[in-house]
């Protein structure tokens, strides 16, 4: 196949695909003079290597990897005509039973967190991700504020040392159904030691327990004061809810404002994580009122 050279851009984008037009927005906005061909998919170094010698340069070659667990990813960045062994690879990064990972989620997130800041550039994002490479990109490219881990950091063993070195609020979710007191106290002590200076407690409903166990630990909620850490509660519409009223997600509304209530009453919830913004912030209001209303008349 024979390829041609061009400057700049192309005089239209019809028929190519946003990220390349995004591409060429972001050169022409840093005045950079470029070029470029046109070409099918490269899929062998011998189609890279045509397009070598038309460029005059060396193409560097991609590779997104990930290891058995999926919880670890590597970008290997490397000349085309290298040879990819995985043996010396898996050697140098000390991660073996390497394979060939998906960048569906995170282009997922990079489209996604690039129209919100494109349309509301002040919001205050919070990420739900168990994984610390998938965390690191949203913050560092993002500005991400907080990261909310559903795992409690047992999923990717470099969660903990990726927040403490990004400075951000992290969400240390329970995902089990007993030792809740254990797991908070040696997780915080965990991300403390790395030098973690903000956390909030999200006691995990639904993420592993049962219904009695839910309600177990909707009970004891108070108990988990003894942190001196704020509490994140995520009751919203939950099946703990709909299967006690026998009702679906939809109208699980009434009830979820109920537990609301009484975790605020119970001073057991600094963070309410909802679907129904509205009805949380006149629980709020509500509680807030009575509580004040009942200092001022001392009963």
């Amino acid at each position: 196949m024979k390829y041609e050279l061009f400057k700049g851009r192309p005089e239209t984008g019809e028929g190519r695909l946003d990220k390349e037009i995004a591409c060429y927005d972001f050169l022409d906005s840093l005045g950079m003079e470029y070029e470029r061909i046109d070409h099918e998919e490269a899929n062998t170094m011998e189609a890279c290597q045509e397009i070598d010698e038309v460029l005059g340069a060396t193409i560097c070659k991609n590779l997104f990897l990930t290891n058995r667990q999926h919880t670890a990813y590597y970008l290997l960045l490397m000349p085309d005509d290298k040879v990819f062994k995985t043996k010396e690879i898996t050697k140098q990064i000390g991660s073996a039973r390497l394979s060939f990972a998906s960048g569906e989620e995170m282009e997922r997130l990079r489209e996604g967190l690039t129209w919100v800041r494109r349309e509301a550039p002040d919001a205050v994002l919070s990420v739900d991700t168990f994984r610390a490479d998938v965390a690191r990109m949203c913050v560092e490219e993002f500005g991400v504020a907080i990261v909310n881990d559903v795992s409690g950091g047992e999923a990717d063993a470099d969660m903990f040392a990726a927040v403490a070195q990004m400075g951000v609020p992290y969400v240390l979710t329970f995902p089990h159904a007993e030792n809740v007191h254990v797991f908070f106290a040696e997780k915080v002590q965990r991300l403390r030691e790395l030098g973690q200076k903000d956390i909030l407690l999200d006691p995990g409903f639904g993420f592993g327990k049962t219904l009695d166990d839910n309600y177990a630990l909707l009970s004891c909620l108070q108990t988990l004061r003894v942190f001196e850490l704020p509490l994140l509660i995520g009751v919203s519409r939950k099946s703990m809810i709909q299967r006690v009223l026998g009702v679906d997600a939809d109208h699980a509304l009434n009830g979820t404002t109920v537990v609301h209530t009484l975790c605020l009453q119970m001073h057991c919830a600094q963070v309410l994580r909802v679907h129904d913004v509205r009805a949380a912030v006149e629980a709020v209001k509500l509680t807030q009122f009575i509580k004040d209303f009942k200092e001022k008349k001392g009963c």
